[in-house]
């Protein structure tokens, strides 16, 4: 009797056990298919194919708005179907004096006027190397008055 008790438990833990392993693979099969759904990534406005840009243009066209519209330029402007230019790094003065100093200096953004990109900077150093940076702002501009 002893024996037949311990054959029963013993079949009801290789039950037990049994469906707590297809309780599992049902768990991990409802996460991979969760995993699988496409999640809507933002859309990023700088990395738009001509094709979409496209596709913006006869939007407008077919919502018969005026080309010179503040709606019409704001479109225009968030999916960048207006080529803007970029100024360059080297062309800025600050950039190059910070350059000629070794201080260091990063991009940090744009900020956009008209149709022309200028670059927003930071720069970080110690109080000595600020201070000769503004001392050659001031020498030069001494120079240039005189």
């Amino acid at each position: 009797m002893v024996l037949t008790i311990i054959n029963m438990m013993e079949e009801n833990i290789w039950a037990f056990q049994k469906n707590k392993v297809k309780y599992m693979a049902i768990n991990l099969k409802k996460e991979k298919i969760e995993t699988k759904k496409e999640k809507i990534q933002p859309i990023s406005y700088d990395s738009l194919t001509d094709r979409e840009k496209q596709i913006v243009e006869d939007v407008i066209k077919e919502l018969n708005l005026d080309n010179n519209s503040l709606q019409v330029e704001r479109v225009k402007e968030k999916f960048q179907i207006t080529p803007y230019i970029e100024m360059p790094y080297d062309k800025s003065i600050f950039y190059n004096l910070c350059k000629q100093l070794n201080i260091f200096i990063s991009y940090q953004g744009h900020v956009k006027e008209g149709n022309v990109k200028y670059p927003i900077f930071s720069i970080c150093g110690d109080c000595r190397d600020l201070d000769k940076l503004v001392m050659n702002i001031v020498k030069k501009y001494e120079k240039s008055n005189k």
